[in-house]
C-alpha cells in the first residue's frame, strides 16, 4: 500500500513538473495493467483509474503552478457535451425511476467522466514534437509486449495459468468454448482491438513518412502485432485489417514496402500457427459445407441472435432517455456480457440523446484525427451497462 502511494505521489510530481511526460508514462503503463482488476493492487481502484487520477492532479497542479490561458475547441465541446450528457442522464433516469444502485452500478454511471478526463489530459499536456514520438513509441512498446504475452498464452497453457493470477479473465460461453488468450487486457476482443490499432498506427508512420520514425522499428511493430491478430482468433479485427490498409494507403497515396511485409508475415503466421488456429475455424463453421464457401462465424450467428430476441426490444422499450446504464430484465441475466457495442451501450445509458451524443463526438474527432500530428487525440468513449 505504502509502495502504490509512493508511486501515486511520484506520478503526480512527475505530470506536474512535465505533464506530457505523465501522458507518456499512461501510454506504455495503461496497455500493460489494463486487466488488473479493482482492489489488486490498489483500494476500490483499477490500476489504470488510479494513474490517470494521478496524471490529472499534476496536469492541475502545472496550471496553478504556470497559469495560461486556456483555448477551447468544437471538439472540446462536443466531448464535454458527450461525457456530461451521458452521466447527467442516466443519474436523472435512475432517480426518477427509483432504481436501486449499487457501487459497481454508480461506477458504470460516471465511467464517461474517465473518459473526459483523459481527453483534458491528453489534449492539454501540450507536448514538444520530441515528445508526442516518444508517447507513439511507448505506445508502440506496449503492443508488443502485449502480443508476446498472447502469443504465449496460445502456445504454453503454463502462461495462462500465471496471467490468471493476476489478471481479469472472461467466463467462456458455451456456444464459444474454444480459448482465446487475453494477454494483459483482460478481454480477447480488446487484445484483437488493440492489436489492428497498434500495426495501423505504424503503417500509417511509416507511409507518411513520419520524420523521426525508424523504419525497422515500424516493421517490427507491425509484424508482431499481425501475429497477435491472428493469435487472438477475434474475427472483427481480422476483417477490419484490409480496409484499413487500404484507407492508410488511399491517404498516404503510395504503397509502401512495409504492406508486402505485412501481406508475407500473415501468410507465414497464418501457416505456423495453423494447428491452434484449425479448432477455432472448424468450432466456428467458417468453411461452408459441400465447397460453398465462406459462412457466417457461428459467433456472429448468436450475436444477431440475441440482438434480435433480446437486446433491440429491450432498447426499444426504452428508447427516449434509456434505463440510467441498468440491463432491463428482458435479458437474461446470462448475457449481460455480450452488450458489447458501442451505440447499442448508449441507447441502454441515455436513449436517442445518449446515440446522438455519442455520434457527435466521434464526427468531431474524425476531421481532427486527420489533420492534427500533436497530441490531441480521442479514444473511443466507455458507455457500458449494468444489470440492477
Amino acid at each position: 500500500m505504502l509502495v502504490a502511494a509512493g508511486l501515486g505521489l511520484g506520478v503526480v510530481g512527475l505530470s506536474a513538473w512535465r505533464p506530457s511526460a505523465g501522458c507518456a508514462l499512461m501510454a506504455l503503463a495503461v496497455p500493460l495493467t489494463a486487466g488488473l482488476g479493482r482492489d489488486t493492487l490498489i483500494p476500490l481502484l483499477r490500476p489504470s483509474e488510479a494513474m490517470a487520477i494521478a496524471v490529472l492532479a499534476g496536469l492541475a497542479l502545472n496550471r496553478l503552478w504556470r497559469p495560461r490561458r486556456l483555448a477551447f475547441t468544437g471538439l472540446d465541446l462536443a466531448v464535454l457535451a458527450f461525457a456530461l450528457g451521458s452521466v447527467v442522464i442516466p443519474v436523472v433516469v435512475l432517480t426518477l425511476t427509483r432504481i436501486s444502485a449499487d457501487l459497481d452500478t454508480w461506477r458504470t454511471v460516471l465511467s464517461p467522466v474517465q473518459y473526459l478526463a483523459v481527453y483534458v489530459m491528453f489534449s492539454r499536456c501540450e507536448p514538444t514534437v520530441e515528445v508526442t514520438r516518444v508517447i507513439f513509441n511507448l505506445m508502440m512498446a506496449a503492443s508488443i509486449v502485449v502480443a508476446g504475452v498472447t502469443v504465449a498464452e496460445l502456445l504454453l497453457p503454463s502462461v495462462r495459468s500465471a496471467v490468471a493470477v493476476y489478471y481479469e479473465t472472461p467466463v467462456l460461453p458455451s456456444w464459444d468454448p474454444v480459448y482465446r488468450p487475453t494477454s494483459l487486457l483482460g478481454h480477447f476482443s480488446a487484445v484483437g482491438a488493440f492489436g489492428l490499432m497498434s500495426c495501423t498506427l505504424a503503417l500509417a508512420l511509416a507511409a507518411t513518412r513520419v520524420p523521426g520514425f525508424n523504419g525497422a522499428w515500424l516493421s517490427l511493430v507491425m509484424l508482431v502485432n499481425i501475429v497477435s491478430l491472428l493469435a487472438s482468433e477475434t474475427w472483427a479485427p481480422l476483417v477490419a485489417l484490409p480496409a484499413v490498409v487500404a484507407l492508410v494507403l488511399i491517404y498516404s497515396r503510395r504503397v509502401p514496402p512495409h504492406v508486402w511485409l505485412v501481406l508475407g508475415v500473415i501468410v507465414i503466421s497464418g501457416i505456423l500457427l495453423w494447428p491452434f488456429l484449425s479448432e477455432r475455424v472448424d468450432q466456428q463453421q467458417v468453411v461452408a459445407g459441400g465447397g460453398a464457401g465462406l459462412a457466417v462465424p457461428a459467433t456472429m450467428q448468436w450475436r444477431i441472435r440475441y440482438w434480435q430476441e433480446f437486446f433491440l426490444p429491450a432498447a426499444s422499450n426504452n428508447l427516449w432517455f434509456g434505463t440510467g446504464t441498468t440491463i432491463p430484465s428482458l435479458v437474461p441475466e446470462s448475457l449481460d456480457s455480450f452488450v458489447d457495442n458501442e451505440y447499442l451501450y448508449a441507447a441502454f445509458r441515455a436513449g436517442l440523446p445518449g446515440v446522438a451524443l455519442l455520434l457527435g463526438a466521434f464526427v468531431s474527432i474524425a476531421p481532427r484525427c486527420r489533420s492534427s500530428s500533436g497530441c490531441r487525440s480521442a479514444c473511443s468513449p466507455p458507455c457500458g451497462v449494468r444489470r440492477p
